[in-house]
């Protein structure tokens, strides 16, 4: 067994009945664990490398912070911990997710409703991220999960935990908005267009007429780093990808069951 899951695994003691490695690179590690109550859970851990620099007790201490953050649309942080050789975080291991990138693999465009449901949950998700003092800065489509009926994003704050312990240059709330405000930019033109943007196109109106121009201009402003915050990018979703407040739940449960049979190959 790897040595840092033999460390995790007795740091956990009879909690953990099995750890099973699901990935490994330079960033970390992640292990499917198996608990004693029966349920299952994905832990990250991080250890130190040799010639690395990684403050331990720093990076505890950030995702100790993550623990506590919650939004209906984030995967939530269950626990973390670790001892003076690494750190681990635990999130909940859901059985059955697509990533929005296999989803608009298989659809090559989101259609139009079910583009918009996205990107307005992603963008509420987003904002709260953002005033809560956290940041995602590695935000792609494999980070965006459909997990019962709506959009959950994985991996906020970690990579900005790691980059603190790391001792990477700091930098301020408004540059790690900005770097978000143009991954969500790439997303939503993704999504909507089914290919990244280029230097010649830019405007995802140009390509699907039904855009709003207000949504339009928000993703290319992102996409210049112009756009001013998640606060009013997720206000302008909500304006636009409903047609009234009062029916705006109905309208995404039958968006979600939509998607929920598409992606089961049920139409």
């Amino acid at each position: 067994m790897n040595q840092t899951l033999e460390r995790l695994l007795t740091l956990l003691g009879r909690d953990c009945l099995s750890l099973e490695l699901v990935s490994e690179s330079n960033a970390g590690l992640a292990a499917l664990a198996r608990l004693r109550d029966g349920a299952f859970c994905v832990m990250h851990a991080f250890a130190t490398r040799a010639g690395e620099k990684l403050d331990l007790a720093l990076l505890r201490a950030r995702l100790a912070a993550l623990v506590t953050f919650r939004h209906e649309h984030v995967r939530p942080m269950l626990a973390s911990g670790g001892d003076a050789s690494f750190a681990w975080f635990a999130v909940p291991h859901v059985e059955g997710t697509v990533d929005l990138g296999i989803w608009i693999s298989r659809e090559v465009r989101l259609p139009f409703l079910e583009a918009m449901m996205v990107l307005r949950q992603l963008a509420d998700a987003l904002a709260a991220v953002h005033a809560a003092g956290h940041a995602h800065l590695e935000l792609e489509p494999r980070h965006v999960f459909w997990i019962h009926h709506k959009v959950v994003i994985d991996g906020v704050g970690v990579r900005s935990a790691l980059d603190a312990a790391r001792g990477a240059a700091s930098s301020t709330p408004r540059e790690r908005e900005i770097r978000d405000l143009a991954a969500f930019g790439r997303i939503a033109y993704r999504t909507l267009v089914g290919r990244d943007p280029s230097a010649e196109s830019v405007n995802p109106a140009q390509h699907r007429p039904h855009v709003p121009p207000g949504v339009a201009r928000a993703i290319v402003r992102c996409l210049r780093g112009e756009w001013t915050s998640f606060a009013d990018l997720a206000r302008l979703m909500r304006l636009v990808s409903a047609p009234s407040p009062c029916h705006q739940h109905s309208a995404d449960a039958a968006r979600a069951a939509v998607v929920a049979r598409r992606l089961r190959g049920e139409g």
